[in-house]
């Protein structure tokens, strides 16, 4: 007799590339969102460490690391979120890394647009070698995050497959 899993797997695997393209866009998306709107909502703070520059005190110092930390957490937790859904929608590990690898193609770039704002806080833009660089580790992390909730989300199909067999 056939598992179960197949048959799901088969009608599934067909929109899988769909689903990852969604869930990929719209994690890159909401993440980019979230992160303007962290930023924006503590703009006196970052207003504060553009006007003092190298005489920020450390409690305002450690208030901008903060929020770039949270910046950081929020996007990886969105990623792990979009990978284990695309794993749950498709119960292909691979498309959660496929998605998680555009949710970070999505937030780099955002992120190298949103530079050329005048006056936006925490303003970097690199040279093409370097901004290529980060779009590849950005990519790669998203993947990764992605992945696991991917893998997360099918330990159990898997296992219960290979246990069938």
């Amino acid at each position: 007799m056939k598992n179960k899993y197949s048959a799901q797997q088969s009608a599934v695997s067909s929109r899988g590339p769909l689903y990852a393209l969604i869930f990929g866009a719209a994690a890159g998306i909401v993440s980019v969102i979230l992160n303007i709107s962290i930023t924006l909502a503590n703009l006196p703070t970052f207003q504060l460490v553009a006007r003092e520059g190298d005489k920020v005190s450390y409690n305002t110092a450690l208030a901008v690391t903060g929020l770039q930390c949270l910046n950081f957490l929020v996007t990886l937790s969105i990623c792990l979120v979009a990978g284990y859904l695309v794993g749950r929608f498709t119960v292909q590990r691979r498309l959660g890394f496929y998605a998680g690898i555009l949710a970070g193609i999505i937030i780099y770039l955002s992120t190298f647009i949103i530079n050329f704002i005048p006056n936006y806080p925490g303003k970097f833009t690199p040279d093409i070698v370097t901004a290529i660089v980060f779009l590849c580790i950005w990519s790669f992390i998203g993947g990764m995050m992605s992945l696991l909730g991917a893998w997360i989300a099918t330990r159990r199909y898997i296992r219960n497959s290979v246990a069938e067999s």
